[in-house]
């Protein structure tokens, strides 16, 4: 009766074993940038013991180090009341407390954002909106992409041709210009005068390669987002997240071009080269 009770114990704590949430983080680093001595060695975290490489969005667990060696450098760590510190500017080093409440389903975009980050989660982008051709847009579809409808202005970027670009309208009666001569692939894109709800833009190359882009602008984004707060790593989730639906990668990455910061702008990068956010399966 004894060995079956612990039996039947046992399979019961198995399931709860599985079933434990994760620890949550207490923060996470939000920008890096190393001189000296620390850009030497790269390693800014100690963690039970061993010290460790920093990343982007890499999370801080309660009782984590984190520090610098060389005034000159700058780790910026984002804590659990949503507020930035900086080490290098007059602090050395830095013991992680608590946890920040990341909200239901917010951790998993997190890890995926960090696992990007790490170099761990590469996909080959699958999503071109001129595959094959040299003139191409990673981060869009070929049918529709879809905007909030208060955007102004449209920070685009695309891979292949030859400087220099311009970026124009599609009219019934043609082409508007709107930007002529870039020099390189990227721009921001004004779009204020556009009134439709549907619209076209084209981007063509020195050798006249055309890329054209379908717009549609939406009323309010896709139900469902399972982020709150309004810290960095809200911000950085709910982006990841909207660029997980279809034709909605664009208006991710507008939402972190706007945000401006190191990790927004390198999510933006990682979206603009055709990643998406896709959730693990339950």
């Amino acid at each position: 009766m004894k060995a079956l009770l612990i039996s039947l114990l046992t399979i019961l704590m198995v399931p709860m074993a599985l079933a434990a949430a994760p620890q949550a983080p207490a923060g996470y680093l939000v920008s890096i940038k190393l001189a000296g001595e620390d850009a030497a060695v790269k390693t800014v975290v100690v963690r039970d013991g061993t010290e460790l490489a920093g990343k982007l969005m890499m999370p801080l667990f309660e009782g984590d180090v984190v520090f610098v060696r060389d005034p000159a450098s700058a780790v910026g760590i984002e804590l659990g009341d949503g507020t930035t510190m900086t080490l290098g500017q007059g602090v050395a080093r830095f013991e992680m407390k608590g946890e920040i409440d990341t909200g239901d389903g917010t951790w998993g975009i997190l890890s995926a954002i960090g696992g990007v980050f790490a170099d761990e989660d590469q996909q080959a982008p699958e999503n071109m909106a001129a595959k094959g051709a040299s003139l191409r847009m990673p981060m869009a579809v070929r049918g529709t992409n879809l905007l909030s409808k208060d955007r102004k202005s449209l920070w685009l970027t695309w891979e292949g041709g030859k400087a220099p670009f311009a970026v124009s309208l599609e009219t019934a009666s043609g082409e508007t210009p709107l930007l002529a001569d870039l020099p390189s692939n990227s721009a921001a894109v004004p779009i204020e005068t556009v009134k439709a709800e549907k619209f076209t833009l084209i981007i063509r190359d020195a050798e006249q390669q055309k890329l054209p882009l379908r717009f549609r602008l939406a009323a309010q984004l896709p139900a469902g987002l399972p982020v709150t707060g309004s810290s960095q790593a809200s911000l950085l989730a709910a982006a990841a997240w909207l660029s997980g639906h279809k034709g909605w990668s664009i208006e991710a990455a507008q939402v972190l071009q706007a945000a401006g910061t190191d990790a927004a702008l390198a999510l933006r990068d990682k979206i603009a080269g055709g990643w998406t956010y896709q959730a693990s399966a339950p």
